[in-house]
């Protein structure tokens, strides 16, 4: 990379563990003047401080609205154009320290409950028993339980909920589906038990997620101009912010 450097290094990362940040660490440290994208679908405020002091250029979470991918080529584009000919930055004097969150889980602890996690995104929408998930994880319930909390910091549970209610806001980018078709496809046999979770996780009600979806003005494809990003975070809950306007965390492109 040093005799030809890229336009932009990307990071993606499903849930980052220590190992992985180091990589994206050492990284910048080695080629400062190089733009790194971050792309994540854990997210946590912590994490994204660290982005920030790690000098990343930009931060997005995952799943991301097509705005959001134009906005990012957008502005590497004009990046590009201001980084011609203009000097070389310097690295950071000193590595940022890891998130709490993540400092202390490895590839290998991950892995343990990986089946578990496989399951859960390919079987959401049936029952889902933690006995039987355990039981692919080579574990009993409880041994799975301490694992699983330990590794992704909330319970099986919480996991499986927050997944769910993850991919109803996903279905609700279609303003014309119903409620009670969502609920039933992601999971939840009672659209009340639904409705609850979703506002806990949320802030709002199903129907107010939708409403606001279907009030977005279209392009002229027809498509939604800006799609709401469901903005879950798996340390319990969604982040308590505006869902029904993409949200972004932007990095100065110059130094402090």
């Amino acid at each position: 990379m040093a005799n030809a450097p890229p336009h932009l290094i990307c990071f993606e990362y499903d849930y980052p563990d220590r190992a992985g940040l180091q990589v994206l660490q050492q990284t910048k440290q080695r080629y400062p003047s190089i733009p790194i994208l971050m792309v994540t679908l854990q997210h946590s405020e912590a994490l994204a401080v660290w982005a920030f002091r790690t000098r990343v250029w930009d931060y997005l979470v995952k799943p991301s609205a097509p705005a959001e991918i134009d906005r990012v080529c957008s502005a590497l584009s004009e990046l590009t154009e201001l980084r011609a000919g203009s000097h070389l930055r310097k690295p950071l004097k000193g590595a940022t320290a890891l998130p709490t969150e993540v400092r202390f889980f490895g590839e290998t602890d991950r892995q343990e409950v990986r089946p578990a996690i496989e399951y859960i995104h390919s079987h959401f929408a049936e029952k889902v028993s933690e006995t039987t998930v355990a039981a692919l994880c080579g574990m009993n319930r409880f041994q799975f339980s301490r694992a699983f909390s330990k590794t992704q910091g909330i319970t099986f549970n919480e996991y499986l909920i927050g997944h769910r209610i993850r991919e109803a806001c996903r279905l609700f980018q279609n303003p014309t589906i119903s409620v009670t078709d969502v609920a039933l496809m992601v999971g939840f046999s009672d659209v009340s038990h639904f409705g609850r979770m979703f506002k806990r996780y949320c802030g709002v009600l199903p129907s107010t997620y939708r409403a606001g979806v279907a009030q977005r003005p279209e392009s002229a494809t027809g498509e939604l101009q800006a799609k709401p990003r469901p903005a879950l975070r798996y340390a319990g809950e969604l982040r308590q912010r505006d869902l029904l306007e993409p949200t972004r965390l932007s990095l100065s492109l110059s130094d402090k």
